[in-house]
């Protein structure tokens, strides 16, 4: 039963949250599409790894301001459960 329960959680992977707009000036929304309460975080790495932001999630949706970030590319990596999905942003 177990194997089972995995294979659906990695179907709904790509769709567990969105982030608009995207490509942004520094500020934009994220959105879960599947929201649990239980131990949601976020964080946001940089093309070289390093972890630049860091947030419990606490509601279905929250703006996050990157405007003092270099522009480029960064990873928001949504962590629910077991369940971690990771999405692509960039800074222009």
């Amino acid at each position: 039963a177990c194997n089972s329960s995995v294979g659906m959680n990695e179907n709904t992977v790509s769709s567990l949250f969105s982030v608009s707009p995207n490509p942004t000036s520094g500020k934009f929304n994220l959105s879960m599409n599947q929201f649990d309460n239980f131990k949601t975080t976020i964080k946001i790495y940089n093309l070289l790894g390093e972890n630049i932001y860091s947030s419990s999630i606490l509601s279905a949706t929250m703006t996050i301001d990157l405007a003092t970030q270099p522009k480029g590319i960064y990873f928001v990596q949504i962590q629910s459960g077991e369940i971690i999905s990771t999405q692509k942003i960039i800074i222009e």
